[in-house]
């Protein structure tokens, strides 16, 4: 099992959508869950991680329902360039076209925000 976070990049910084994300961009812990079988295949769980959030038909993953990505929605429009996923400790930035493995945020970046948050166990 692994654990996935989804961070919202929160940077006013003009050209996010082109740059992607930058060393102390704010992040904003939008949601996490946890995988219920082993993930052999990061490449793979990443892919499904973005398409769960950028459609209307979203199957859900793991502990992550439907009800979880709709609530998803209704504060964060979808995954997009500069946003972030850790798959444990891993972290991933949305890229232009796919993903960029990247080093861990410092946590004065990354801020909690628990009226947004879904944790999913």
């Amino acid at each position: 099992m692994a654990k996935v976070a989804v961070y919202i990049n929160r940077t006013k910084r003009i050209g996010r959508w082109m740059e992607g994300y930058q060393s102390g961009d704010p992040l904003e812990l939008a949601l996490s869950f946890r995988t219920l079988t082993p993930v052999r295949d990061r490449g793979e769980l990443l892919e499904y991680v973005f398409a769960q959030l950028n459609v209307d038909n979203a199957q859900g993953f793991g502990s992550l329902t439907r009800e979880h990505i709709h609530n998803y929605h209704q504060h964060y429009p979808s995954l997009s360039v500069g946003d972030v996923v850790a798959i444990d400790n891993d972290w991933y930035a949305v890229a232009s076209i796919g993903f960029e493995h990247m080093s861990g945020p410092s946590a004065s970046t990354r801020q909690l925000v628990t009226a947004n948050t879904q944790e999913v166990e």
